[in-house]
C-alpha cells in the first residue's frame, strides 16, 4: 500500500493516499488494486508506466535476495502458523484495510519471527494511529 501512495503521489499529488486507501477496501487483490489506481490516471501512458512500475517493485519485493536481508531479520521463523490465528489477524485488519488484509497477513507471516513482530509489521499499513492502536489491541 505504502508502496502504490508513493508512485500514485508522483502524478496526482497527496490525494494518492485517500484514494489508495479507498480503492484497497474495495480490491481482491494486489494486480486489481493496481489495475483500479492505474485508471485514476487519465493519460494512457501514465497509466501504463505506473501500474507496470507497481509490478515491478513488487516483483523486486517479491525476489528479494536474502543476502540482502539484514542478519537479524532471518531468525527462525515459525515453521507454520495456527491458520485460525491468521485468519483471525485477517478478520481484524480486515476493518481497516479491507480484502487486501488477506495478501499482507501472508506476506508478514511469511518473514515475522513470533506473533507481536506479525502484528507489529502489519499495523505499520495503518496510516491512521487510533486505528493501529485500535489493531494492535486485537493481539493475543
Amino acid at each position: 500500500i505504502q508502496v502504490a501512495q508513493e508512485e500514485l503521489a508522483r502524478y496526482i499529488g497527496p490525494l494518492a493516499k485517500i484514494l489508495v486507501r479507498k480503492i484497497a477496501r474495495t480490491t481482491n487483490n494486489v494486480d486489481q488494486l493496481y489495475e483500479q489506481l492505474g485508471d485514476t490516471l487519465e493519460d494512457p501512458r501514465q497509466r501504463i508506466a505506473f501500474v507496470k512500475t507497481l509490478r515491478n517493485k513488487l516483483a523486486m519485493i517479491d525476489h528479494a535476495d536474502p543476502k540482502t536481508i539484514a542478519p537479524e531479520s532471518r531468525q527462525a521463523r515459525p515453521a507454520e502458523w495456527d491458520t485460525l490465528e491468521l485468519e483471525r489477524i485477517e478478520k481484524h485488519l480486515a476493518e481497516h484495510l479491507g480484502p487486501l488484509a488477506g495478501i499482507l497477513v501472508r506476506k508478514a507471516s511469511a518473514n515475522a519471527t513470533n506473533i507481536r513482530e506479525l502484528y507489529e509489521t502489519l499495523a505499520q499499513n495503518l496510516e491512521d494511529e487510533n486505528a493501529r492502536r485500535a489493531f494492535l489491541k486485537t493481539m493475543s
